[in-house]
């Protein structure tokens, strides 16, 4: 019984889009080659609600040629502590290697490619537990799955 009702309360949803969370501007060229440029890209303090954002370290990968985003990866600075200190986030490892479009950069989302993935180690309570995602798959691009399921814009505009 109780678990219906804790189960059937409405999730949080992301609102934000992904690139709200980081700070573009603050973005430095770690690595340049003839087909592609590596940014260290700070995430925005704000955005912090129950994480120390600054111990993540993000880098993205653009493409020359298409001026679009061709990987996505985050490290862990040092460990974090989370859930009032109960537990730690000890490591984090994401690799998302994205493909290229056909369309237009900067308004077509790429897919992701097989051999991207994810991994965290997290210690709670003195438990060590890892996880790892590996099969990623975009259902819908970001602010267009309200657009599939209702009608309406992404924005909330009819």
């Amino acid at each position: 019984m109780w678990e219906q009702r804790k189960n059937s309360k409405p999730r949080k949803k992301v609102i934000k889009k992904p690139a709200e969370y980081l700070a573009v501007d603050q973005a430095r060229v770690l690595k340049e080659t003839s087909t592609s440029t590596r940014f260290a890209v700070p995430l925005r303090p704000e955005t912090a609600r129950l994480l120390t954002l600054e111990n993540i370290a993000v880098v993205i990968t653009v493409d020359k040629e298409t001026a679009s985003i061709a990987g996505i990866g985050a490290t862990l600075r040092q460990p974090i502590r989370v859930l009032l200190g109960l537990a730690r986030i000890t490591e984090l490892d994401v690799d998302v290697k994205i493909e290229p479009t056909e369309a237009d950069a900067g308004t077509a989302a790429g897919k992701v490619q097989d051999g991207s993935t994810a991994r965290a180690t997290m210690t709670k309570l003195g438990n060590e537990t890892e996880y790892e995602w590996s099969d990623f798959k975009r259902v819908t691009p970001f602010g267009q799955a309200r657009t599939a399921a209702t009608g309406r814009a992404a924005s909330g505009e009819p």
